[in-house]
């Protein structure tokens, strides 16, 4: 099986004009290196402008070209309605399930079972 290189990225702070001569930077990096998917971790990103959306649309249609992918994860809500808006919401992952211990009697609890460490039933959020 052939692996396909790939490269996480975690730009923080503003995705503005500034801030995006690095991450040009990275990822034209990255595209030389033979870098095919590229995922960006916008969880430290507090605002993004038009020039942080233009970067992330151009290597997204890049690397699209050379069969790879972009994807974005763990936007925070104003940076995923701000792509939203401007209809990059493909480049958005999909929620991850997160696993909860919910205190109580077992409702909720998959197949009735009980998490040994707590006593409490294990819920599944985000399906």
């Amino acid at each position: 099986m052939t692996q396909v290189p790939v490269l996480v990225l975690k730009p923080q702070g503003r995705l503005d004009m500034e801030a995006c001569e690095d991450l040009r930077y990275q990822l034209a990096a990255a595209f030389s290196a033979g870098v095919d998917s590229v995922g960006i971790d916008l969880a430290g990103i507090t605002d993004i402008d038009q020039t942080g959306l233009g970067v992330l649309s151009g290597a997204a249609r890049h690397l699209a070209r050379r069969g790879g992918a972009l994807v974005i994860t763990r936007a925070t809500p104003s940076v995923a309605t701000c792509l939203r808006i401007n209809g990059l919401e493909d480049l958005l992952a999909p929620a991850a399930p997160v696993l909860t211990v919910v205190p109580g009697t077992g409702t909720g609890t998959p197949r009735g079972r009980r998490s040994p460490a707590t006593g409490g039933a294990l819920k599944l959020s985000g399906t």
